[in-house]
């Protein structure tokens, strides 16, 4: 009898837990992709913006509509990234994806019409490049440069 409620105490337990776990890991997702955003915006020396991240799979998110560059005026537009991280970097850290795949990428540049017009204007666009802190290698955390997948790439040139 004891040992029926205690099994069946700890199964509620259970149940309770892993619907607990389910419910917040959408709002987890969130703040940890705009976590990731806000990081990439400092390194960039660029605004970062994201519309929407998602849960994908079991241990990925997907980002939605994401925005690199001023509102008005973006560099880079991408309908939607994934990443996914192994069970440890889901659980433990660090969260930090090993692969991205980015789909409907938009590169956009103002140029005069033509190809070296587009490659001057990209090449301004660009940011400078921050100064590297010190001890920012891989030891330290700033970690090495994912695998990236793009599908669907364009360059506009706006200004030809």
């Amino acid at each position: 009898m004891i040992l029926r409620r205690l099994t069946l105490g700890l199964a509620g337990l259970l149940v309770v837990s892993i619907t607990l776990a389910l419910g917040l890991r959408p709002h987890l997702i969130d703040r940890e992709g705009r976590r990731a955003a806000h990081a990439a915006a400092e390194r960039l020396g660029l605004p970062v913006q994201i519309e929407r991240i998602l849960p994908w799979g079991w241990t990925g998110a997907s980002a939605e509509r994401i925005r690199v560059g001023p509102a008005g005026r973006p560099l880079i537009t991408v309908r939607r990234a994934r990443a996914r991280l192994t069970w440890a970097q889901a659980l433990w850290g660090p969260r930090r994806p090993g692969a991205l795949s980015a789909a409907g990428v938009v590169v956009h540049v103002h140029g005069d019409g033509t190809l070296e017009g587009a490659a001057r204007a990209l090449k301004a666009s660009l940011p400078e490049r921050p100064e590297r802190l010190e001890g920012g290698g891989r030891a330290a955390g700033g970690g090495g440069l994912p695998k990236v997948t793009l599908t669907d790439v364009q360059v506009v040139d706006h200004g030809g």
